[in-house]
């Protein structure tokens, strides 16, 4: 995946990439996340100089229909980043877990399935045409 950062902490951001890779972690949903951020950043909107700091916050609350748990989310994946950054200046920013929307409300409604429904889902699983392989993945 190209991980090409176009901000000021382009460099920073290409070692937090292999940093994670390095450990294992594909980290592509996280990766779109730090290019957004990365586009954000650059963008000749961005009047310099701006603080991390200040740009995580306007990142944040761009105008665009987010969910809280998606704002929450992507401050996650910097956060992650400053923390890494950390590693090489100990007085490096880290955005706090509260700059993110607090939700207390859910509109989830759980639905209970009734017993001829889960027959007609077993059924229905059984009659994919998948592999062999995966298969299972749809079977109880």
């Amino acid at each position: 995946m190209n991980t090409e950062f176009q901000s000021r902490w382009a460099n920073q951001l290409t070692a937090f990439v292999r940093f994670k890779n390095a450990l294992g972690f594909p980290y592509v949903r996280s990766i779109a996340t730090l290019r957004s951020f990365d586009r954000f950043a650059a963008s000749p909107d961005r009047k310099p100089p701006r603080d991390l700091a200040a740009i995580i916050r306007a990142w944040l609350n761009r105008s665009s229909p987010r969910k809280p748990v998606t704002v929450t989310n992507d401050l996650g994946v910097l956060r992650q980043f400053c923390r890494f950054r950390q590693r090489y200046e100990a007085q490096a920013f880290v955005a706090d877990r509260t700059w993110a929307p607090q939700s207390a409300e859910s509109i989830f409604a759980p639905y209970v399935f009734s017993d001829d429904e889960i027959r007609l889902i077993v059924v229905a699983t059984s009659q994919i045409n998948a592999s062999p392989r995966s298969r299972p993945c749809y079977l109880l």
